[in-house]
């Protein structure tokens, strides 16, 4: 997380103007500082990760000269964020399945780009063990059970371009939550090529809302992770909520 330190140094320098060059965690790390430090500030991108997800989802190019012409023109449009306990995610928080996924990313050493990916998928289809999970949004809707999946949704893709919310509007002031119930690997298969089609969400085991705000529990310390960036906590509790509108984003 030497960026996070990075950004958070060149606030305290008074620049008004922060740029993420690298991918998902790269970025979600930075915007971390500029949302926890002064959020007013802009925010740009040069997407050069392997998912680039939230460049993707905000129509921001892999060229690093088409990247910089949108640095250069300086057009800022805002951004919903989620922040969930003392952290900010601008794309996706995700639970369960995602951990295990971004675990075997993560040691692996050889492989890159969306075939990294597409091994973590398949290993942690046949790897991840379901956990007992609740989320209950401000409305009272409740799922809760044992589960493959949880994910808190700001935009669509995740996971290097699967439309894992594919209702979700990142200026919709609206937190999109999908609760997947545990399968079988051969299930869990099924619903991987459904996510690809962004057809999962007819999908009997597939339950899906948006709310302004939720709370996780578990009987287990939760683990989450902020587009891709990891943390395992010591709370079996924590509360999550969209902010809208609340980051300047550098666009074409």
């Amino acid at each position: 997380m030497d960026e996070y330190h990075i950004a958070k140094k060149a606030i305290e320098e008074g620049f008004d103007t922060i740029v993420a060059s690298g991918g998902d965690s790269t970025i979600s790390n930075i915007a971390d500082a500029i949302l926890s430090t002064k959020p007013d500030l802009k925010f740009g991108i040069i997407p050069s990760g392997t998912g680039n997800d939230y460049a993707t989802g905000n129509k921001i190019p892999r060229s690093i000269r088409q990247a910089v012409d949108i640095l250069k023109a300086g057009r800022t449009d805002k951004r919903d964020v989620i922040k969930i306990g003392e952290r900010y995610a601008v794309s996706l928080v995700g639970f369960g399945f995602d951990i295990t996924m971004s675990e075997i990313h993560l040691k692996n050493k050889i492989l890159k780009g969306p075939l990294l990916y597409f091994y973590a998928i398949i290993v942690a289809i046949f790897r991840h063990k379901g956990f007992h999970i609740k989320v209950e949004s401000e409305t009272g809707e409740i799922f809760e059970g044992k589960s493959l999946m949880l994910n808190l949704g700001n935009n669509k893709i995740s996971g290097g371009g699967y439309m894992t919310c594919p209702k979700a509007d990142m200026t919709d002031g609206k937190l999109d939550v999908m609760f997947v119930e545990d399968c079988s690997p051969w299930a869990r298969l099924h619903l991987l090529q459904m996510v690809k089609k962004a057809s999962h969400l007819k999908y009997p085991l597939v339950h899906y809302t948006q709310a302004k705000s939720v709370t996780i529990e578990s009987d287990v310390p939760i683990a989450f992770h902020t587009e891709g960036e990891l943390f395992y906590t010591d709370k079996k509790s924590l509360f999550a909520k969209i902010l809208p509108l609340h980051i300047n984003l550098i666009v074409k």
